[in-house]
């Protein structure tokens, strides 16, 4: 029971029972307002869960990478620890490069009318490559 603002007794006036009424308009805009407002909460709390899904399978995904990555640098260390451990011997079967052509090399014959370089200025040119 309520006590009456304007006489005191322990009433209901009508002029209090008409203060708390609300229109219809604002009570169904404030029931839109608690629907809203529930309706942002699930889906912050849904968005959320799919984010650490997310980034529980990027972070399964980065381990398996590096446990896969580690495996490999294994295999390749032991296959290069099984080759080096004999010292290779190294075989070059190639000219010395100062070395003089060999006197029996056919010359080409000059194209008419072009000029036979002497055989020093062939050398001093050197292969013409760069």
């Amino acid at each position: 029971m309520r006590y009456c603002p304007d006489c005191g007794a322990g009433h209901e006036c009508e002029a209090q029972a008409a203060a708390t009424r609300t229109d219809p308009g604002v009570e169904i805009a404030r029931i839109q307002a608690d629907r809203d407002v529930t309706l942002a909460k699930l889906g912050a709390r849904q968005q959320r869960e799919e984010l650490e899904t997310v980034q529980e399978i990027a972070e399964t995904e980065a381990e398996a990478d590096v446990i896969v990555g580690v495996a490999q640098a294994d295999a390749i260390a032991a296959e290069l620890g099984a080759e080096t451990t004999e010292e290779p011997e190294v075989i070059i079967d190639a000219p010395p490069v100062d070395a003089e052509p060999e006197a029996d090399v056919e010359e080409l014959p000059p194209v008419d009318g072009s000029p036979v370089p002497d055989a020093a200025a062939r050398r001093a040119r050197g292969l013409g490559m760069w």
